[in-house]
């Protein structure tokens, strides 16, 4: 009953996966089967629309094309369309349940390479959510405007997302139906392997293709395992916590967006909440004081509302200090150099874009957990060692001659 398409992926572009259905009735049936797909969000409804959105984005398809859940249904069934596409947006792997989550990130070994994370992090964790969906999905189905066979779709530069990404195993006649499963390159990898397992599994007969097993790991740039979550108590109150990390360096507030090159926005008398990040392309229009700062986490703590709710509500944006910060005691910069060679080596780091700098980012948030609340952070999980370092040095009052310097730094 299915013939399919076998794709190619050209470098770094998105992803998508190809099925040739026959009829309606099997074409319903797999959309049926794809909304009931346990990692999409039941909050937020799909995006129906006329044509195939191939943006990923919901903001992008005109309202003119959007159409009502039942008009989808009906064209779907009745035939009488020539393009159609769903948006989904995906959970956030931390707000699955436990089981779906670890089946989540059982995928993981199917990747070929493992990402450089894989099984070398505790407690892996990923950004926390701001106003963008962590993933959207894009469904296209469309009729062919003409017979078409392999050779149609051999070549490059054609922006077309069947003419893009693939070629075909079978000729395609005018009026057969297509179905593109779109997967940007802002996805995860095992998201992607779970959403045709899913539809593998319930479709035995299909065969799926189209950059799966990227070796490059280009079309799938958001992991699972981008950061390490690591989590202090907080012994008196939040507000001497925050004080603490500030005066000793062990946290600033930073943020970093892109304006034709990165450039690094920092604040000395607030923070950047991850929630009102609009756009990744540049920083926040303010940052928030240090006592407005506290008064938000303290409500949040009092509303004992889903530990990643509130992850996501207090999450702000922060630099660990580099050595250097403490070069006045060559001992303890000395001491945090080595910790960092030995996390990454100096010949690694000098290879990245940027910099070395992207391994002391991370996120600061506040959580309560079993009635106790807790500092948490987010940091580059080779970066663990470097943060418990500094926790120990600023315990035991190595670190003291700091603390004038962060006051002054941040008076002027």
């Amino acid at each position: 009953m299915f013939l399919y398409w076998d794709g190619y992926e050209i470098d770094g572009s998105d992803t998508d996966f190809d099925i040739i259905l026959p009829e309606n009735v099997q074409i319903n049936e797999f959309v049926d089967r794809f909304l009931s797909i346990p990692i999409f969000s039941k909050k937020t409804e799909p995006v129906y629309n006329t044509l195939p959105s191939m943006s990923y984005n919901r903001g992008y398809v005109a309202a003119e094309y959007r159409i009502s859940k039942t008009t989808f249904q009906e064209q779907l069934l009745s035939g009488d369309y020539s393009s159609l596409s769903i948006m989904v947006e995906c959970l956030h792997p931390e707000r699955l349940d436990d089981e779906l989550r670890s089946r989540i990130y059982s995928l993981s070994e199917g990747r070929n390479p493992h990402e450089t994370a894989y099984g070398k992090v505790d407690h892996p964790c990923t950004s926390p959510e701001s106003k963008e969906p962590f993933m959207t999905v894009d469904l296209s189905i469309e009729k062919a405007e003409e017979d078409l066979t392999e050779a149609d779709f051999a070549h490059e530069g054609n922006e077309s997302v069947y003419n893009h990404n693939f070629s075909l195993t079978s000729p395609i006649k005018k009026g057969d139906i297509c179905i593109a499963l779109g997967i940007p390159v802002s996805s995860t990898y095992e998201y992607a392997i779970y959403i045709i397992k899913h539809m593998e599994d319930h479709f035995p007969g299909i065969k799926v293709w189209g950059g799966v097993e990227c070796s490059c790991g280009c079309t799938f740039s958001t992991s699972l395992y981008g950061f390490a979550q690591i989590r202090f108590p907080v012994e008196h109150s939040v507000r001497t916590a925050l004080q603490r990390l500030i005066e000793y360096g062990i946290i600033r507030s930073s943020i970093r967006y892109i304006d034709r090159e990165w450039k690094t926005k920092r604040s000395k008398s607030g923070f950047y909440l991850k929630a009102q990040e609009t756009d990744w392309s540049s920083p926040s229009e303010k940052d928030i004081s240090f006592e407005e700062y506290i008064e938000l986490v303290d409500t949040s703590l009092a509303m004992m509302s889903d530990v990643f709710e509130q992850v996501c509500d207090t999450a702000v944006y922060i630099d660990l200090p580099q050595p250097d910060f403490y070069g006045k005691e060559p001992d303890v910069s000395k001491m945090l150099a080595e910790e960092i060679e030995k996390a990454v080596p100096y010949e690694i780091r000098k290879e990245w874009y940027g910099g070395d700098e992207r391994l002391y980012r991370g996120y600061l948030s506040f959580v309560t957990v079993d009635g106790k609340p807790f500092c948490e952070f987010r940091i580059d999980y080779r970066m663990k060692e470097y943060l418990l370092s500094l926790m120990r040095l600023a315990e035991s009052g190595r670190i003291e001659f700091i603390r004038p310097e962060t006051f002054k730094w941040r008076k002027e």
